[in-house]
């Protein structure tokens, strides 16, 4: 049971083609929740000890995608995922509305701007990851990993037709009209004994930063 909740808590997979559930599993007193997340898939993908995860893509919501469970058990198993992250200390690279503390290696995104995608590469992750903050414009701002989604992209509609040929000539053309690049203070060198914040600060070690530009009369790619 969960201070915040009240009865049976049960942690359920559902296919993405059929749409409908495919396994439930109900959590145990001092159970977790990337435990229960393992014993839901083991008990489809396990076979003689090992569990193989190929060609399966896991998304979640928060909670689930801690570092832990997505490199030592998704990623070395074979699996895709996406999902949103919890902002945990020791976890993943950004967050927001948070106050940092000394050994917090963590980039704090601002919730107030315009829209802007932050994104930090594990190139030696088996394959590469990537941890992203989306901040909407409207203070609002959202968390993800993912190994599947690797051409971040904006999408719209061109408002003039010299922009749409231009675009349909070259798709990377425009962005020197419609996107800047984000300069972030980097952080300061912790001695952090973790093992977590040491994965994190190792493995993610750059950054790509956009935002749309400001005063532009169009809608932006």
């Amino acid at each position: 049971m969960k201070p915040n909740r009240k009865g049976i808590i049960a942690h359920t997979a559902v296919t993405t083609g059929a749409l409908i559930p495919i396994g439930c599993v109900l959590e145990r007193t001092k159970d977790k929740t990337d435990q229960c997340m393992k014993r839901l898939l083991d008990f489809h993908f396990n076979k003689s000890g090992l569990t193989n995860l190929q060609s399966v893509s896991v998304h979640s919501d928060r909670g689930y995608m801690t570092p832990k469970t997505v490199f030592e058990y998704l990623l070395s198993s074979g699996a895709d995922v996406v999902g949103t992250v919890k902002r945990m200390l020791k976890c993943w690279p950004y967050t927001f509305l948070q106050t940092l503390k000394e050994n917090d290696l963590r980039t704090l995104i601002d919730t107030k701007g315009s829209a802007t995608l932050y994104i930090k590469v594990c190139p030696d992750a088996g394959k590469p990851l990537y941890a992203s903050a989306f901040r909407n414009g409207t203070q609002a701002v959202a968390t993800a990993v993912s190994s599947i989604h690797r051409g971040h992209q904006w999408e719209g509609i061109a408002a003039d037709n010299n922009a749409r040929l231009k675009y349909k000539d070259d798709p990377t053309s425009l962005r020197a009209s419609f996107f800047k690049r984000v300069k972030i203070d980097e952080c300061e060198d912790q001695d952090a004994s973790d093992e977590e914040i040491a994965l994190v600060e190792e493995l993610f070690n750059e950054i790509e930063p956009y935002t749309i530009e400001q005063g532009k009369h169009f809608i932006y790619f």
